[in-house]
């Protein structure tokens, strides 16, 4: 007994080592958040099972005694840590499943399905982090083009995975124009955002005020803590400060999905005020996240003072504010939620219809092919604000996109005239 017992030992260890020689240790250093976590049991192995995240984000299908054995599932999102594909653009957030339990592999393949929001028809595949060699590799999978989704079917009990589009080119030629736009911004920047090359700028280095465009780090920050964003919430009128705001009323229940949408669709300060409370955490270690990630971006002139940008000491640069914005789109709720021209949200409680529109009046332009937009206004003189704010992100390309940043416009309509002059000057000279 001591000898088999000895053998089963020597056997596990040789696993682990064969384990971690292919797949590397994990990094310790990504930012981890749990999205779907379930122990299932022998009985409820030997049916079929879907595991899913909120809003079906990842899909996994395990079939009939795939397993055999008791076993805890989790799928995770990996937030930081992993370098890019060279020559590949990620269009989904990064994410982690496991099934964990008497070190069981699976007998029958474990098929996953990882839907997209990217329109074009270009070959998309997922890809495999191996964290021996630091590096994505492409896995056989299958593109799922008429559903928007990859299709991966594996023996793996473990990875992290993501799906990836091909960028046609990995460089671009800017042929700029004699005379770039003038622009009544007191700043404003446009960069190709895979490069971070600087195609437009005037003053893109001035410190101004964030204004509204500071919920992006905030919506941004929120997902990090909540991301079941269908979770029934109840609204409280403590959460009104003033300002820009969607009149939900106290107690009232409303999906955590509908007060992340009035924060970036409608610039509600309420609710943005919602969602900081709906992450647990006290207003001063919520800024303390906000200054911190600006700090990890490598973002020096950019600060935090409040959640909203009602705060006048909320300061960025134009350039910095694009960098930022590319940081904040990546999630696909973020997308979602900041190209969304029309939002009605639903109060369970009283029955209630809450209506609000974005307030990007040129959201949908038919000239763009918008991939993310957020307003910001803050009075100046007591108030303390440099007027209208303004950023857009645009395709140009199959994978590629450009960001156009306008700080300090007198006027709305004339950030969107601003933008608009800029974004063209640039999409003119990439042609």
């Amino acid at each position: 007994m001591k000898i088999k017992t000895n053998l089963n030992i020597k056997i596990i260890v040789w696993l682990v080592v064969i384990i971690t020689i292919f797949f590397g240790l994990p990094n310790l250093a990504s930012a981890e958040q749990l999205l779907y976590s379930h122990t299932f049991d022998q009985n409820s192995l030997s049916q079929l099972n879907y595991l899913t995240s909120d809003g079906g984000r990842i899909v996994i299908r395990l079939n009939p005694a795939t397993f055999t054995q008791n076993l805890l599932a989790e799928i995770k999102i990996i937030d930081e840590g992993r370098t890019e594909f060279s020559g590949y653009r990620r269009i989904t957030d990064i994410y982690r499943f496991s099934f964990s339990g008497m070190g069981e592999w699976p007998k029958r393949p474990i098929i996953i399905l990882l839907p997209h929001q990217d329109e074009i028809a270009t070959p998309k595949f997922i890809g495999l982090w191996n964290s021996g060699t630091q590096k994505w590799q492409k896995m056989d999978s299958i593109n799922l083009t008429y559903r928007r989704a990859a299709r991966l079917s594996t023996m793996l009990p473990f990875a992290t995975i993501a799906v990836f589009e091909k960028i046609n080119n990995d460089d671009f030629t800017f042929n700029a124009a004699a005379s770039a736009p003038s622009i009544s911004a007191k700043a404003g920047i446009v960069i190709e955002e895979r490069t971070k090359t600087v195609l437009f700028e005037k003053e893109s280095g001035k410190s101004l005020a964030q204004a509204s465009l500071t919920k992006l780090a905030t919506a941004r920050n929120f997902l990090k803590h909540k991301s079941n964003l269908s979770e029934l919430v109840s609204y409280s009128y403590l959460d009104n400060i003033g300002g820009a705001t969607v009149p939900f009323i106290n107690n009232d229940r409303l999906l955590m999905r509908d007060l992340f949408f009035a924060s970036l669709v409608a610039s509600a300060n309420n609710a943005t005020r919602s969602l900081e409370r709906l992450s647990g955490l006290s207003d001063a270690n919520y800024l303390a996240e906000l200054n911190n990630h600006a700090k990890y971006l490598g973002l020096t002139e950019t600060v935090f003072r409040d959640i909203t940008g009602l705060n006048p000491g909320n300061q960025t640069t134009a350039l910095e504010m694009a960098i930022l914005a590319s940081d904040s789109l990546k999630p696909l709720a973020m997308l979602q939620a900041t190209t969304t021209h029309q939002y009605a949200a639903f109060g369970q409680s009283t029955g209630r219809i809450y209506s609000f529109r974005n307030t990007n009046e040129i959201l949908n332009s038919p000239h763009y092919y918008i991939t993310g937009s957020k307003t910001g206004y803050l009075p100046d003189g007591s108030y303390g604000g440099d007027g209208y704010n303004l950023m857009m992100r645009v395709r140009y390309q199959t994978g590629k996109e450009i960001i156009g940043v306008v700080l300090g416009s007198p006027t709305r309509d004339q950030s969107y005239q601003d933008v608009q002059n800029i974004l063209n000057y640039s999409l003119n000279g990439l042609k």
